[in-house]
């Protein structure tokens, strides 16, 4: 059960227990390893990629990648951090 909790941030924030298996929980690290970017940073950028893939295809929008931006209608940044691509 969510439960608040203060942190340094202007705004609470709300603690929350997951059940994941170990395999997700490797990957999570290594995402944040790879992005530079605490557990939590990881999880908010997932969370907010899959709301806004689950509103283009509500839309009846594609979601996928392109190998240049210049095909793209719509970009995502910020997704990768201080030390991504």
């Amino acid at each position: 059960m969510p439960g608040n909790r203060e942190s340094g941030a202007s705004a609470p924030s709300l603690s929350l227990t997951l059940d994941i298996t170990p395999e997700m929980m490797t990957t999570l690290e290594q995402l944040s390893r790879d992005s530079q970017q605490p557990l939590e940073s990881v999880f908010t950028r997932a969370l907010s990629l899959y709301r806004e893939a689950l509103r283009a295809a509500a839309q009846g929008n594609h979601i996928g990648y392109a190998a240049s931006s210049d095909s793209l209608d719509v970009e995502f940044t910020g997704l990768a951090g201080s030390g991504g691509r």
